[in-house]
């Protein structure tokens, strides 16, 4: 009586530190993002606004042209043209509003892991403490300001909302594997089918990835028929996503370069000189945990060897995981995990043969794939937090088996899950401190496109961060005509723009917020 008594406080504490732990993780990504998003257009908004709102302005969109490309190497992303079109009708096209939609999707998708966490092991026995620090640890890992463009360029921010459906599938495809029911695979099916059409190539990816978790998990339970069933329906779904996007007629944004090299370009590329592929392959490992800007800011001279660390710690972490996919308990949180670990496996590859074919290992480092990366820290936290037994649990299949290797392993984990949001600290610190440049940046943009629309100019130079942004000029125009974007007396008050020039900073400090904003445009 007197043990029960003893342990309620600690359990009680722990879990308000948590929930409190979890709620400042949130509050720090929600918050900077209200800080930092650049709300006007930029990048490859400038193509889609071109392509996609003045069709809408002008009457003469259709379903097509929601999956328009810049070529084959291009993403349709037809959920993320929705979603440009609601703050075009709803917000004058504040790029600031989708940045904010993308950030709630991540909160939800936190809560899909939660549940999965919570009751997608066994469905009746809670997870311990240590498990729910691992899936807080995990949560800061997933919202984490190690790369500031992640939030403050609405574009990637909705990379969230397909996460959505790739979790929303990978639970599906587990729940019509161990189900032999006929309605579990249904709802895999029509889970499949709208990851197809919302993630485009990734969908692909994702498939595959599910597909070879199936092939693991059916040959160590034996349960083939069960993943052949569930594998066909995936294939099944794909396939039929496939045709119909086929047979919708859509015009592809006319494009030079980069997205007009054919695979064969790419494939002699990357196989002509792989050294530099190859001397890659360690920057999504070292990146995900903290980005060379942030090692370059907290150690100086010591960024290298932190790296080189940090590199060979990820290497082991991934020997774990396999030999747990492999050997460990087989559960929904434990599929998952290997999926998505075999989706940034898959995503990488993709990369670099799409991209770093054409360029070298340096791009890699570009900061806005850390939200692609940040996936295999996720898929190693859940495979943690499938191999730890549940409360009340007898630990009849504990891994490993030896209890000092078991108390070993637990203080890894406990090492492993401190270093992880130690680093969220100074990360995030180094990360608002671009906020305190972002307002006069906006600020100047905007008085540059106002510029833009009203002088007799026939071309400018494209936005930041861009190669194939379209018509500007025309653009700009089109913002003015229709009252749009800084145009809009609505938006200028939401976001607080054109205030007197000369209230805006001069000198040393007009400087360095150039530099801060060419730093944040170049992620």
């Amino acid at each position: 009586m007197n043990t029960e008594t003893s342990a309620t406080p600690w359990r009680v504490t722990a879990g308000s530190v948590l929930i409190a732990l979890l709620a400042c993780v949130g509050v720090n990504a929600l918050l900077f993002t209200v800080r930092a998003t650049n709300p006007l257009v930029s990048a490859d908004d400038w193509v889609f606004v071109d392509w996609i709102v003045r069709k809408a302005a002008e009457g003469h969109l259709t379903i097509g042209d929601l999956f328009v490309k810049r070529g084959f190497f291009d993403h349709a992303q037809p959920l993320r043209k929705l979603i440009l079109l609601f703050h075009y009708r709803y917000f004058d096209l504040d790029f600031g509003i989708a940045a904010l939609i993308g950030v709630i999707t991540a909160f939800a998708n936190l809560g899909m892991l939660w549940l999965l966490v919570r009751h997608g092991v066994d469905g009746r026995s809670r997870p311990t403490v240590l498990a729910t620090a691992t899936f807080a640890a995990m949560s800061a890992v997933y919202l984490s300001l190690n790369v500031p463009v992640v939030f403050n360029w609405s574009l990637l921010t909705l990379a969230y909302t397909s996460h959505a459906f790739i979790l929303l599938f990978l639970i599906a495809a587990w729940w019509a594997y161990r189900d032999p029911r006929p309605w579990p695979l249904a709802a895999m099916f029509a889970a499949a089918f709208a990851m197809d059409v919302v993630t485009d190539a990734i969908g692909l990816i994702t498939t595959i990835a599910a597909l070879l978790t199936l092939a693991i998990f059916s040959v160590r339970e034996r349960r083939l028929a069960a993943a052949s069933r569930a594998s066909v329906a995936m294939l099944v779904a794909y396939v039929s996503c496939a045709l119909i996007r086929a047979s919708i007629t859509v015009e592809n944004i006319p494009s030079t370069g980069f997205f007009e090299s054919s695979l064969a370009t790419r494939l002699s590329g990357l196989l002509g000189d792989p050294s530099h592929a190859i001397s890659g392959l360690g920057i999504p490992l070292i990146a995900s945990v903290a980005h060379r800007t942030q090692l370059k800011w907290m150690l100086g001279g010591q960024a290298v060897a932190a790296g080189t660390a940090i590199l060979i710690v990820m290497l082991a972490c991934h020997g774990w995981f396999w030999w747990q996919a492999w050997r460990g308990r087989h559960n929904a949180a434990a599929f998952v995990a290997v999926s998505l670990m075999w989706m940034f496996y898959g995503t990488v590859l993709a990369i670099l043969v799409v991209r770093l074919s054409l360029t070298q290992s340096e791009y890699l480092w570009k900061p806005r794939y850390v939200v692609t990366y940040a996936w295999n820290i996720v898929a190693l936290l859940l495979m943690a937090i499938s191999q730890l037994p549940r409360v009340g649990e007898t630990e009849k299949n504990p891994l490993p088996s030896v209890p000092g290797l078991r108390r070993a392993g637990r203080g890894v984990l406990l090492l492993a899950l401190v270093a992880l949001l130690g680093l969220q600290i100074p990360m995030s610190i180094h990360s608002w401190q671009t906020v305190n440049y972002h307002s006069v940046w906006i600020q100047r943009r905007a008085m540059w496109l106002d510029e833009l629309a009203n002088k007799n100019v026939r071309r400018a130079p494209c936005a930041a961060g861009s190669s194939n942004c379209g018509d500007i000029v025309n653009v700009t125009r089109f913002l003015r005509d229709h009252q749009l974007s800084v145009f809009s007396p609505s938006f200028r008050a939401r976001n607080r723009l054109y205030p007197n020039p000369g209230t805006l900073p001069q000198g040393p400090l007009d400087i360095r917020a150039r530099r801060a904003a060419s730093k944040i445009s170049s992620m």
